[in-house]
């Protein structure tokens, strides 16, 4: 049985630079001694490589583990993990060698399916400009939790205790992981659209509104509310906003805290009795706030929209996705790349003001 299995398996001979290999030579199985072994041999490091949808088998399978590297382990049954790459987000490469020794025979069709050719060296400098979805994903995770330490550094300088961290997601959460799957160049918007609802779970899911209440409360009580005849309680979305917006009023006007409620009204548009050249100033600090808020906009936009419950409002995501810039159909895997690059700018913009307003009210309680 294990001397078929042999010779069944060693008719997979994926090329290299020197020709087609058989990486069975690396196996050591009894049975295998002295087979005699067609076409060409080459060093054990050789690369050899495969489209990257060889992995949608293990994404998500119960005992397999798939990194950011690409390398893919079952548990502690086997491993290809050595020396395994991507190149951008199209093919992955491993030593020949490694492949031979990490990957058990069974699996040897599936991975004969995906096998290609050695790429050239253009097509390598062109793959590898696109950047990798997983070191994406963790670009907006990371401006997620600097995000939460600005509100905590910022509510510390006011002397208010924050319930708990601004956001409380994590990158082994299901929208994370399945955020960096194999996102293959032939999809259709369908996958955009659940790529994007991951992505809005994944950022709007982890934000603590009592966090955000709580900071924004400590520069106006009534900060946190609408400045509505009968004042309402903000919702996530406004709320987050509003702390930026203070950020930023803190951050270009240094105005004495206690008059920032008002200030902040009249940057809404709530308030009257003001000069025409400050009203401005304000109007278009309050615009840029919202510009650079787009694409967590968008966010909650696709939220109200659609869902992976139910299917989506695709009019109203392209509505969405057009006043960000992107096309209102026929998504790519460059257009979900370019939305959560969005997203990390948007966040880390925001963290930036932040931690502006924080060394503002720091200077000025020292000279004071």
């Amino acid at each position: 049985m294990v001397r078929a299995t042999f010779v069944r398996s060693i008719q997979f001979y994926p090329a290299t630079s020197e020709g087609p290999v058989a990486p069975a030579r690396w196996k050591r199985l009894k049975g295998s001694e002295g087979h005699s072994f067609e076409v060409v041999t080459c060093d054990f490091m050789y690369r050899i490589y495969f489209r990257q949808e060889v992995l949608t088998k293990y994404e998500g399978a119960a005992g397999f583990d798939v990194k950011d590297d690409g390398s893919v382990s079952c548990q502690h049954y086997w491993g290809l993990v050595r020396s395994t790459s991507r190149l951008g987000n199209e093919l992955l490469s491993t030593a020949i060698g490694d492949f031979a020794e990490g990957v058990p025979f069974e699996e040897w069709p599936h991975w004969k399916q995906y096998a290609v050719e050695p790429p050239g060296a253009e097509t390598v400098k062109a793959l590898v400009q696109e950047p990798e979805i997983p070191e994406v994903v963790n670009s907006v995770v990371a401006a997620l939790k600097r995000l939460s330490a600005a509100c905590a550094d910022l509510a510390g300088v006011t002397g208010v205790t924050l319930p708990g961290p601004l956001w409380l997601g994590s990158l082994d959460s299901l929208a994370a992981r399945q955020l960096k799957w194999v996102y293959p160049a032939t999809a259709d918007d369908d996958e955009f659209l659940k790529r994007a609802t991951l992505a809005s779970t994944l950022v709007l899911d982890g934000l603590q509104p009592p966090s955000m209440r709580a900071l924004v409360r400590a520069f106006g009580a009534s900060l946190h509310q609408t400045f509505d005849k009968d004042p309402k309680p903000l919702g996530s979305r406004t709320l987050l906003q509003r702390v930026t917006l203070v950020a930023r009023i803190v951050e270009r006007l240094q105005p004495d805290l206690k008059e920032l409620p008002l200030v902040v009204q009249q940057a809404e548009r709530k308030a009257t009795n003001i000069s025409p050249d400050l009203q401005t100033e304000l109007e278009d600090l309050f615009k840029q706030v919202r510009n650079e808020f787009a694409p967590l906009a968008f966010l909650y936009d696709l939220r109200i929209s659609g869902g992976l419950a139910h299917p989506p409002s695709k009019e109203t995501a392209a509505a969405a996705a057009a006043n960000l810039g992107l096309p209102k159909e026929r998504w790519h895997r460059t257009d979900f790349l370019s939305l959560l690059r969005r997203i990390a700018h948007s966040l880390v913009r925001i963290s930036e003001h932040l931690e502006a307003a924080r060394e503002q009210i720091a200077c000025g309680q020292n000279s004071s």
